[in-house]
């Protein structure tokens, strides 16, 4: 007989977008910081992001005053060079509370990230995309339709907002917060995706989910026969099926097996704390290479000998094979001599 463990209130969250049921427990400034710059990675490392746009940003704790503080990527920043230090902080209008490395952030990003976390206070991430795949869902009328299993996790569970050019309205937030209700997926039409999560990890599994299911969609279309969605009835059982199976415990896994696929950096995967890398004032790369140096000290001349060693391997099986087709050479021309 099967037995199904009912998942603990905190755990029910469907990566289908759907309302959460209870907040998450809190984690420290250093573990959201680490998992946001983490979560940029893994957005660039799936081709997710558009150049120095769109942004994902976390709630911190609230200050000792009670003043709201977020994280955003700096703005000029590529999403592989985020990492847990250099992201900037900002209120909920986007003014800057702290940045490091004097990069500002892009306000005009900001404002549909602030509406959300302001309205939404289970949203502790908000992730917004432009992917070819989600720009192209988001450009036609019908949406994300229910054509596979993939998409059946967002069966009744995405909400709408209309374009309206540039998002510098702050008048806009009140709109985009109405639209988007008590779910978590907002498709902006004719601009991108957005989802929240109440951690990153929950938000990071449900963009990449949502464009994995994007692209089947584009990709279904795209073959000119007769799309086959699923009945109303058989999509929406994937719900609860999602509840069960515990969907914070399968968004962790997967957002942490990708960070171990991503490009490793000192603050992340190494482990050098964050407030070190702000004090190296450096461009992300060089302070990678710094904080293995200074992580990894006794491994790293153990790596550069062996990386030697290799490098004399090679040279010297070079050289045997060019010595060998030196000699296989001659062996040639000395018996076309003999038959000349």
């Amino acid at each position: 007989m099967t037995s199904h463990t009912a998942p603990k209130p905190e755990e029910a969250m469907s990566l289908g977008g759907h309302e959460a049921t209870g907040p998450r427990s809190a984690q420290s400034e250093a573990d959201i910081r680490r998992d946001l710059a983490a979560a940029y990675r893994v957005i660039a490392m799936k081709g997710m992001d558009d150049g120095i746009y769109t942004h994902i940003s976390a709630r911190l704790p609230d200050g000792p005053s009670g003043q709201k503080r977020f994280l955003l990527n700096p703005f000029g920043m590529s999403f592989d060079e985020v990492t847990a230090g250099n992201l900037v902080t900002v209120d909920e209008s986007g003014a800057i509370l702290d940045d490091p490395h004097g990069y500002g952030v892009n306000a005009a990003g900001f404002t549909i990230h602030s509406a959300v976390h302001m309205a939404r206070h289970d949203a502790a991430c908000v992730l917004h995309t432009h992917t070819v795949a989600g720009v192209a869902v988001s450009s036609v009328k019908e949406g994300l339709l229910s054509l596979n299993q993939w998409s059946a996790q967002f069966h009744g569970a995405i909400a709408y907002h209309d374009y309206e050019g540039i998002a510098l309205d702050l008048e806009e937030r009140e709109r985009i917060i109405a639209d988007l209700g008590g779910l978590n997926v907002l498709m902006l039409r004719n601009h991108g995706t957005l989802v929240c999560g109440r951690s990153v990890a929950e938000a990071v599994k449900l963009a990449l989910n949502l464009e994995r299911s994007c692209k089947a969609q584009v990709a279904a279309l795209s073959m000119g026969l007769t799309p086959d969605p699923l009945p109303d009835d058989i999509a929406a059982q994937y719900l609860p099926a999602a509840v069960e199976a515990g969907a914070h415990r399968a968004a962790r896994g997967a957002f942490e097996a990708g960070q171990r696929a991503g490009i490793p950096q000192p603050d992340i995967a190494i482990g050098v704390p964050f407030e070190t890398d702000r004090a190296r004032h450096q461009r992300p790369r060089a302070r990678l290479v710094r904080g293995i140096a200074d992580q990894q000290a006794d491994f790293l001349p153990a790596l550069g000998n062996r990386v030697g060693e290799g490098c004399d391997l090679l040279l010297r099986g070079s050289e045997r094979g060019e010595h060998r087709e030196t000699q296989r050479s001659e062996q040639r021309a000395g018996e076309r001599d003999g038959h000349a």
